[in-house]
């Protein structure tokens, strides 16, 4: 079992010798001309407090009860959904 560590642990470090050399080639500093680089300009933008709020009408439902044929109705008041977002 030793064995077969040590030869596990060589294959591994000579199967990650090109990843380091690789890595330690293009480890130096880079430096870029950069007066000709254009300047950005702040973004330019509006905010507005939108109101999109909306009434829902009352909903009225009938059912029929079918072991004495009474009929039952059933009503939902309406309400008012407040929706107020950024814009």
């Amino acid at each position: 079992m030793r064995k077969f560590s040590s030869v596990l642990m060589i294959i591994l470090t000579v199967s990650a010798l090109p990843l380091i050399g690789h890595v330690a080639a293009t480890d130096y500093p880079v430096f870029a001309d950069t007066s000709h680089v254009a300047k950005p300009s702040p973004p330019e933008f509006t905010i507005t407090l939108a109101d999109h709020s909306y009434d829902v009408p009352p909903t009225t439902t009938s059912t029929t009860n079918p072991y004495n044929n009474k009929t039952a109705t059933t009503t939902i008041p309406s309400y008012h959904v407040k929706n107020i977002t950024i814009d």
